[in-house]
Parts: C-alpha cells; sequence; structure tokens
C-alpha cells in the first residue's frame, strides 16, 4: 500500500533523479499493481458470493457439533479462535494428475470464471 502511495506520487521530475533500473521496477510495479488489483477485485467478489453459504455450513456444524470432543479440545473451542489451545482449521485441495489442483471441488479455471 506504501509502495502503491509512492509510485503514485511520483513526478516526472522527481523520476528522472532516479537510476534506469529503479525508474524500470517502479514503472513495472505501477504496471503490475494495476491488474492485480482487478485480480483481486475479482477474487474477492467470488469469495463474497460464497461467505453466506460457508457461514450457513459452521453455523450447522457448531450447532449438530458444538459440544462433541476432538481430543481435548471442543469444537467450540476450535472454531471460536483456538485460545489456548494448539490447532488450525484449513481447507485442503486434491492435486489431481489429469486435471491439476482443484479447490472445493473447483478447477483453477473454473475458480477464475
Amino acid at each position: 500500500a506504501i509502495t502503491s502511495l509512492v509510485v503514485g506520487c511520483l513526478t516526472p521530475r522527481s523520476m528522472s533523479i532516479l537510476s534506469a533500473t529503479t525508474r524500470r521496477s517502479l514503472l513495472t510495479f505501477r504496471h503490475m499493481s494495476g491488474t492485480n488489483a482487478r485480480t483481486m477485485a475479482t477474487i474477492q467478489e467470488a469469495v463474497a458470493k460464497r461467505v453466506p453459504e460457508w457461514r450457513a455450513d459452521i453455523k450447522d456444524l457448531r450447532a449438530k457439533h458444538g459440544d462433541k470432543v476432538l481430543c481435548e479440545v471442543t469444537v467450540d473451542q476450535a472454531i471460536g479462535g483456538m485460545r489456548g489451545i494448539k490447532g488450525m482449521i484449513t481447507e485442503t485441495s486434491l492435486l489431481d494428475a489429469e486435471e491439476g489442483i482443484r479447490f472445493r471441488g473447483y478447477s483453477i479455471p473454473e475458480c477464475q470464471k
């Protein structure tokens, strides 16, 4: 964020003071940061559409199994912030030799749509 601010504030005069390599790097960054921002916006929109479903799944899991013990840790402890326990909640991906990696059942091209 600070780098974006600095790059955005550079004037032609201040750019002339920089070395040629630094100028090329900053111009490349300026170009790439716009591309990445569009990509991130698309990804964020796709995730935002799925959040209500994920929240409902977690709520259902807690309602059905919140009091069940996972070793010496309950589901409520795991979902409720992991305070005082060692553990991690994560989602794994599937790496198929033919299709490539899949996240939540979706291939990378499907995720990009």
